[in-house]
């Protein structure tokens, strides 16, 4: 796996993982990769402008390691394909269009979504950790950045 990178150049997370047979959502320019089999959250990275984002605090909540697999409204996905995250993924009312967007240069963190929300904490790799409500929707999303640059 390769280094987790926000340019701050041009406002965007690196991609990390090389992935086969896989389908992207997208929130807003930024892109949440799956495995096409298994639903499963691999990477995420694009355009993540930080200019309108809060800087605050942020603090990691407790997590297990695991897998995060979406729930899709739509089952027509195709291999490679990119769609938007609202009109695909089952969200239960909580999109994240509009989310709001934390980071804290200092840890190394960026959170998308609900900064509040802990319910159930997901590790899925060294990078990205999901908060799931109790009917398995993401509510948040943590990057956990190697370095700014």
């Amino acid at each position: 796996m390769n280094d987790k990178i926000y340019s701050k150049k041009n406002h965007s997370i690196s991609k990390t993982e090389k992935c086969e047979n896989t389908f992207s959502l997208t929130i807003n320019f930024f892109e949440l990769t799956f495995e096409i089999d298994t639903l499963k959250l691999v990477d995420v990275f694009g355009f993540l402008p930080l200019v309108k984002a809060i800087e605050t605090n942020i603090n990691l909540p407790s997590y297990i390691r695991g897998d995060y697999c979406i729930r899709l409204r739509n089952n027509d996905i195709k291999k490679d394909e990119i769609y938007s995250y609202n009109k695909v993924a089952y969200t239960n009312g909580s999109e994240f269009q509009n989310s709001k967007i934390y980071y804290d240069f200092e840890k190394k963190l960026i959170c998308i979504g609900e900064i509040d929300f802990v319910y159930n904490a997901i590790m899925v790799n060294d990078n990205i950790v999901c908060i799931l409500d109790e009917n398995g929707i993401l509510r948040c999303l943590y990057i956990l950045i190697d370095r700014f640059e």
